[in-house]
């Protein structure tokens, strides 16, 4: 319990101020027991911490997640909440900022008393958070790429999407059947492209393919006609455009057309949208996406996610009529789902943060919509492979790359 300090109670005659003598410290200790475990006392709701970008350079990704994130707070909510409490989303705007990162998850902690945590959509951004999700003691579903995040495992922190290693595999045996065998690899130079982009280079080396150079660029660059212009004269294969923004993702497969480049170029997970496909325009026309499963309108019956993705596929379509889930769609809702499974065996306890995240890590077998979920107290990352195919964007939809 949280230290009482300072405190100063006012003397009175009689038995109603022992009443309210009593009154007050009863009113006290209640508020320090909820200042000391933050969603644990007099919650009415079970609340769900949003510290995405809706504003800068990753608004695309926060603003394609966010859909996806009401919508499946609908599905939970139709199917009796998270221990019988209805599920609220309560959204800061991250920035595109570590900093604002930090203040978001503070706030969310320590003044909205939230239940969980879904972020940042950045790595750096994430990992930034990370102190105050452990002091707070809230499950967090890292929506980050890089396994720092959740590995070596912190107690509170699971993986919350399809990451490198779900992805690098699909893009290795494609290259392979294809006998794409020399690639030339382009990314930013800040810390997340750097190490990104030797994870790439390092499993596409390992498996035989030849890597004929790297190319860096900065996130605020506006021109990579230089970079572009020496990946053309190498003659690659293929090209993996390591971006991690849109915009940047963009300038260079446009600048690939525009210089008469026409080699298949691979992408991450993080650009299959369509917010990426209008920047790109008909540059598009080569790039292979790594997806969700979540983009197809129909799977086979015997595949296990079928039952999930229809389920949120369909809350989609009702919520937003016309528009198709991308990739990005699910990065949120997963995490809500497996706090509502773990949340049957806890009822009202599942309010309990701590709690909470003792029963996400007895999680074993789940499908959700990403992958097929298994958390325990040594591993918060399983590899979400089964989820994932690889996609064009071809006559205005989705298509399965042959």
């Amino acid at each position: 319990m949280a230290k009482l300090t300072n405190l100063t109670i006012a003397k009175g005659p009689g038995r109603g101020h022992s009443r309210r003598f009593g009154t007050a410290l009863a009113t006290i200790a209640m508020l320090a027991v909820g200042a000391a475990f933050p969603g644990s006392v007099g919650a009415q709701e079970f609340k769900v911490g949003y510290i995405m970008s809706l504003t800068g350079p990753s608004a695309v990704l926060g603003k394609a997640t966010l859909e996806g994130a009401k919508a499946g707070i609908e599905m939970v909510n139709s199917t009796g909440g998270i221990g019988g409490a209805k599920v609220k989303l309560v959204i800061c705007d991250v920035k595109s900022s570590e900093q604002q990162a930090v203040i978001c998850a503070r706030r969310l902690a320590f003044q909205d008393k939230v239940n969980l945590m879904v972020g940042t959509g950045s790595s750096p951004q994430t990992i930034a958070i990370l102190p105050t999700v452990m002091a707070a003691k809230i499950p967090l579903f890292a929506i980050a790429s890089s396994p720092r995040t959740y590995k070596p495992v912190k107690k509170y922190s699971f993986k919350g999407i399809q990451g490198l290693g779900d992805q690098i595999p699909l893009i290795v045996k494609y290259l392979k059947d294809k006998k794409l065998n020399r690639v030339y690899v382009i990314h930013d130079n800040g810390p997340l492209g750097q190490i990104i982009g030797k994870i790439f280079k390092g499993a596409v080396s390992g498996a035989g393919i030849e890597v004929l150079g790297t190319e860096l660029y900065a996130p605020t660059d506006t021109n990579v006609t230089a970079q572009v212009t020496r990946m053309r004269a190498a003659k690659p294969d293929a090209v993996l455009n390591i971006a991690i923004t849109p915009p940047a993702g963009a300038l260079i497969v446009k600048t690939m057309k525009q210089l008469g480049m026409n080699v298949p170029i691979m992408v991450g997970s993080n650009l299959q949208n369509r917010g990426f496909v209008k920047l790109a325009g008909d540059a598009v026309d080569n790039i292979v996406f790594p997806a969700s499963k979540v983009v197809l309108a129909d799977l086979p019956a015997s595949d296990p996610l079928r039952p999930s993705i229809m389920r949120f596929r369909a809350a989609f379509a009702k919520m937003y009529k016309g528009k198709e889930p991308s990739s990005l769609s699910p990065w949120l809702v997963d995490g809500i789902l497996l706090a509502q499974r773990a949340g049957k065996s806890l009822g009202k306890k599942a309010l309990d943060t701590v709690a909470l995240t003792d029963a996400l890590e007895k999680t074993k077998d789940v499908p959700g919509i990403q992958g097929i979920w298994t958390f325990s107290p040594t591993d918060h990352g399983p590899s979400l492979r089964q989820g994932m195919i690889l996609v064009h964007f071809r006559g205005n939809r989705w298509t399965v790359a042959k």
